[in-house]
């Protein structure tokens, strides 16, 4: 409903009721309202309205323009118009005509209601001018009461609360009063002539919200502790003691990850092994040594021709470069044509070590690799146990939980999860693990590698000690661990050992890809080469034997040819020549074929490791990439439950500008309007208190809790998106920014969120407390803040008086030689008023809203007396009666000396 209040905003009176109204609005007493300035907006006296009708919005103790035009149509809804009039100045009044004109202006529908309220100070005169023909005038009476049957006050134009007195009237009329979801004349069909009906308006309103966030800390627990499981006796389950939280928070924490162990754990390819030696017979190795003789003595001239060859064309090349590029050339000529770079073939198992090298080396935030792996039932038993450690229900059975023959809670939120917004762990600027940015609290693997960062650099400078630059970076290394180990226990929790476990496997799967790649690496050129050069020392061995052989023979022959030695000794020294020559190429051979044969064992092991490197290096790839998707998902999950846990019924929380207008009335209140509080006083409500712990916290109760958020959540994403994340959240493997899992957790912070949440949960809360019988015990005692005289009192004292039927109003404010036995008499009684009170005829019931949140145990009675309408002439000045006509004897008839 939006109500427009058409009024002169240059008149004193209108500007102080137009300020009146926006402080109450800021501590929710009023609804929204529409401050219309006629003097801008139509032209005065004219029915041609000026364009671009504008307004003042007021909502909340904010006020800001509006352009009518455009901002209607964007927020439709039924219109109701009160034309406010102060009698007490002639720059008050508002003609008839300039109401017109602004309804045309903003083409209102037709059966709009438009109440002209007209505002007297005690004395004045009504202007005829002010009254409207054929529609509803009603004249606030000048006077000031705590209710009707209590002394009045007149109220001149420099009593203190004149202006309030007049909003107090115009919150009325206009149905203005939060709770208020109609107005008394909203029904009312427009006056036949002109007439004018006197009315009062009284307010009685109980803030009950101090009582109900008392008894929300009372049965949900303050901040930093979760309420505490009841059993169906009502008395609260044992607590798992402090000391020991931790360790049973990390035990469930584990236990999740145990039964889910085929895809928490690292799954590591079978090892290395090395080929068997091979086994050579007796006769083999002769058979290869007279082979390899065979062959070294046939291919001796062509190896010797084919190193000349070599040899000379070395020297050509180097020479002719030098000679046509000089020595510092980037040139070199080549004789015998350009040809494929050695070793050019594609590798598979090469190109994927140096891929793994590649990944290896990037220095990536840990778990940031694309993820492959879907656990859904993994988190499903996360935040189902999670909940179970506190709410004292049952989870899977093969996830043990805290209890020594009976099940127990733990009541620290911290040791399930850590809070939303704490702190990340900071390297100092220049320090090892500085260069990857702060250690959050949901990532234990980042913190484990600056650990080991730090460790490996503190060993170093220990290995030089003997510096004291050294010793000082030793110290600042130690130092700093021991800050990091502080913190990373203060961070400890079920959740953090679900994640830390993980981060356990993902460095395990990283180790053991950083080992196979360093052992691939290990073969180098050097190594590849070996069989090749001992073939080449192993011929240069026996060709030299054979040499030697040679000469020996010749020298023999020599020896007889020219009869230097006899046949016998030539014929010896041939034999013996040639059985030293055979045994020396033997030792040779020998000692040169276990090199080659520890160089061809080599290139076998070679072979075998980068066939197994070949088998596996992709499957242990896979197994890293399926680790760091569990892992990032461990984190995000983490802040899903730290959500829950930490805030397990919502929170109220307020927007910058919510915060900067005041929270409470900035003024006095006349005696008709009374604001009056609800105190919590611990002996009346520690019974409510006992039965509403006993029906709200039964087993389970976070585990409900977490299920209505999640529905608050999905419904508002699938409300403003139309998007349904009903059952691809614990799916969701990517994680990718406006995933599913993502928009959850962004919509779970939302401050709307919290704020349903927080309602529900009050909701429940009352429901349980009725439902126990112990509603009438919720408010024991009303404190009046404002408006009648500080007391303290019960609230059913305190509206007696409203509830009652009043024939009439007070003389004051009648004209002494009016129709005085007509004009104060009461035609109807408006009551807007909580189930809490019965309206009974002739009192009339408005409809009201229900209230919410924080303020379901509000209460409040709006009364709205009116007269029957007369002429105005009846009314013309407000003076005090003369006489009291309840005088005049039974019977007699007053009679009016002008007609």
């Amino acid at each position: 409903m939006h109500v427009f209040v058409v009024g002169r905003q240059g008149s004193p009176t209108v500007a102080a009721v137009r300020a009146v109204v926006h402080d109450w609005s800021a501590v929710g007493l009023v609804a929204p309202s529409v401050w219309i300035e006629l003097a801008d907006d139509c032209s005065a006296g004219g029915t041609e309205p000026a364009p671009g009708a504008t307004g003042l919005r007021i909502d909340g103790g904010l006020a800001g323009r509006v352009e009518l035009r455009s901002w209607l149509p964007r927020n439709p809804g039924p219109a109701r118009v009160v034309a406010l009039q102060s009698i007490a100045e002639p720059r008050g009044l508002v003609p008839v005509e300039d109401v017109t004109a602004f309804v045309q202006a903003v083409r209102l529908p037709p059966g709009a209601p438009l109440v002209n309220l007209l505002v007297p100070a005690d004395g004045t005169e009504v202007v005829a001018d002010a009254i409207f023909d054929s529609q509803v005038n009603v004249l606030v009476q000048p006077v000031d009461a705590a209710d009707p049957q209590a002394v009045i006050e007149p109220l001149g134009t420099g009593s203190p609360t004149f202006a309030m007195h007049a909003a107090a009237a115009l919150c009325t009329a206009a149905g203005l009063w939060t709770g208020m979801a109609a107005a008394p004349l909203d029904a009312e069909q427009p006056w036949s002539g002109v007439g004018v009906a006197v009315g009062r308006a009284y307010l009685r309103r109980l803030d009950a919200t101090p009582v109900l966030d008392r008894l929300a800390d009372e049965v949900y627990g303050t901040t930093g502790t979760l309420p505490v499981t009841r059993t169906q006796f009502g008395e609260p389950m044992a607590v798992v003691a402090p000391a020991a939280q931790l360790a049973a928070a990390e035990a469930a924490g584990y236990a999740v990850l145990g039964k889910h162990t085929a895809n928490t754990r690292f799954r590591p390819p079978p090892p290395f092994q090395p080929p068997p030696p091979e086994k050579l017979g007796f006769g083999a190795a002769l058979k290869m040594f007279f082979g390899f003789l065979r062959r070294a003595i046939s291919g001796a001239p062509q190896a010797w021709a084919n190193e000349v060859v070599r040899a000379a064309r070395g020297r050509l090349e180097q020479g002719a470069t030098k000679f046509f590029f000089g020595d510092r050339s980037g040139y070199q000529v080549v004789l015998t044509g350009l040809s494929a770079a050695p070793g050019s073939a594609v590798d598979q198992a090469g190109a994927l070590q140096e891929a793994a090298v590649g990944f290896l080396s990037r220095n990536a935030p840990p778990g940031s690799e694309e993820p492959v792996t879907r656990v859904p039932q993994l988190w499903d038993d996360t935040v189902r146990t999670v909940a179970a450690l506190a709410d004292g229900g049952d989870p899977d059975p093969s996830i043990p939980l805290p209890g020594e023959g009976m099940r127990l809670v733990i009541d620290n939120p911290a040791r399930l999860c850590p809070p939303p917004g704490t702190p990340p762990f900071r390297v100092p600027h220049g320090l090892p693990g500085s260069e990857n940015g702060p250690i959050e609290a949901d990532d234990p693997y980042h913190a484990i590698r600056v650990d080991r960062l730090l460790e490996s650099h503190a060993e170093e400078a220990e290995r030089s000690a003997g510096h004291r630059g050294h010793v000082e970076r030793m110290a600042t290394f130690a130092q700093l661990r021991h800050q990091l180990a502080a913190w990373v226990g203060q961070r400890r929790s079920a959740m953090w050992a679900i994640s830390s476990g993980l981060a356990g496997e993902l460095d395990k799967a990283r180790a053991a890809y950083a080992e196979m790649i360093t052992a691939a690496q290990g073969e180098s050129d050097v190594d590849l080469d070996a069989p090749l050069a001992a073939q080449r020392r192993i011929r240069t061995g026996v060709l030299a034997w054979l040499v030697v052989l040679v000469v020996a023979i010749v020298v023999a022959v020599v020896l007889r040819v020219v009869d230097v030695i006899s046949t016998n000794l030539c014929i010896w020294i041939v034999v013996g020549a040639l059985l030293v020559c055979l045994i020396g190429a033997f030792l040779t051979f020998v000692r040169g074929q276990r090199a080659l044969m520890h160089a061809i064992h080599r290139m076998r092991v070679a072979a075998k490791r980068r066939e197994w490197l070949a088998g596996n290096a992709v499957s242990l790839t896979q197994e890293m990439f399926r680790l760091s998707s569990i892992y990032r998902q461990s984190r995000v999950w983490s802040q899903v439950v730290a959500e829950y846990v930490n805030a397990p019924f919502g929170a109220p929380e307020q927007t910058p500008q919510e915060q900067a207008v005041p929270a409470r009335l900035t003024g006095d209140l006349p005696l008709a309007v009374t604001v009056a509080t609800a105190t919590y006083v611990p002996q009346a409500h520690e019974p409510v208190v006992y039965q509403a712990r006993s029906q709200l916290l039964r087993k389970d109760w976070l585990n409900t809790s977490i299920a209505l958020r999640r529905r608050l959540v999905i419904d508002h994403v699938k409300q403003q998106t139309g998007r349904d994340l009903e059952n691809r959240l614990s799916t969701d493997a990517d994680l990718v920014p406006g995933g599913p899992l993502r928009s959850f957790l962004e919509a779970l912070r939302l401050p709307e969120i919290k704020t349903q949440a927080r309602g529900i949960a009050l909701t429940r809360l009352v429901e349980g407390i009725r439902s126990s019988g112990m509603g009438d015990r919720l408010l024991p005692a009303v404190r009046v803040e404002a408006g009648a005289i500080r007391s303290e009192q019960s609230w059913a004292a305190m509206t007696d008086a409203l509830l009652t039927p009043q024939g009439q109003l007070s003389y004051d404010g009648f004209s002494p030689t009016g129709i005085t036995n007509r004009a104060p008499a009461v035609g109807r009684s408006f009551l807007a008023t909580d189930s809490s009170a019965t309206v009974s005829p002739p009192l009339f019931a408005l409809p009201t809203a229900p209230t919410q949140g924080r303020h379901q145990l509000d209460r409040f009675i709006v009364r709205w007396d009116l007269t029957h309408p007369v002429a105005p002439e009846d009314l013309t000045y407000f003076t005090p009666a003369p006489a009291d006509p309840g005088g005049v004897g039974a019977g007699e008839q007053i009679i009016d000396v002008r007609s």
